[in-house]
């Protein structure tokens, strides 16, 4: 089919699997793609009166290294998740910060707490400091490295958006237990308080710094923060999703 991918260049190797059809690198198909290759070339002999495509208003600006642009084909379903998450991420920042709330949530807490506790294994070799920080670290990692996936590898902007969200809400997530390390009254994991169970991570990380006296400023600064970043994360969606809207419907290839 093609020594190389006609996207991303990408030289198919012996060892890759998966269809003749598709890239490994990028996972276009060349039938697609040579679909859509055809159809910029209709779109540049465009007649000035734009009757060839009325929805492509800009379609005598096309350059060779340019795709005309076209709606998500699944961009409804989007919109849903970005109002769900709108809606939803609201409604954890209303829990504030100093009685937990954010930890009776069942979807949100749950998961959080499972990547949490990885961290403290995954940066265990790096000394007792870092083996309580890392469970933090590892809540902010995972996601942003999401977040750099969807933006940089996959080229999807939206999905990006809504990993920046997950980094906020992990953030919201933090800032209760912050605040529970100057005056422990959270359960920990074994069902004991800060007070009678030496493994708060927070209590231990900020007295380590000399800091366990500012922990509530640090978990408003933190909370802050947090919806701040979750309030970035959607204008950047909601611009996303309007930009979409005034396109032409895709026929299943392009992206964001």
């Amino acid at each position: 089919m093609y020594d190389s991918c006609p996207k991303c260049g990408y030289a198919r190797r012996a060892q890759d699997k998966g269809p003749a059809d598709q890239c490994p690198g990028c996972g276009i198909l060349f039938s697609r793609w040579e679909r859509h290759e055809r159809r910029k070339q209709e779109l540049r002999q465009c007649p000035r009166d734009r009757t060839c495509l009325p929805r492509a208003p800009d379609c005598l600006q096309l350059t060779d290294n340019e795709a005309p642009q076209t709606r998500h084909p699944f961009f409804w379903a989007r919109l849903v998740v970005f109002f769900a998450l709108f809606v939803w991420g609201w409604k954890i920042a209303g829990y504030g910060y100093r009685d937990g709330g954010i930890w009776n949530t069942w979807f949100i807490h749950p998961p959080l707490l499972i990547i949490h506790e990885s961290g403290h294994i995954f940066f265990r070799p790096l000394g007792d400091f870092m083996q309580f920080l890392g469970g933090t670290l590892m809540q902010l990692i995972m996601p942003l490295t999401c977040c750099a996936v969807f933006l940089f590898r996959q080229r999807d902007p939206l999905a990006a958006s809504f990993c920046l969200w997950w980094v906020a809400i992990s953030f919201m997530d933090i800032a209760p237990y912050i605040y529970d390390a100057l005056n422990p009254k959270l359960p920990l994991l074994s069902g004991l308080t800060g007070v009678e169970d030496p493994g708060h991570d927070w209590i231990n990380i900020l007295s380590s710094l000399g800091m366990l006296r500012q922990a509530h400023v640090i978990a408003k600064i933190t909370h802050a923060f947090g919806v701040l970043l979750m309030i970035l994360a959607q204008l950047w969606g909601g611009l996303l999703l309007v930009r979409q809207f005034r396109l032409p419907v895709s026929d299943g290839f392009e992206r964001f």
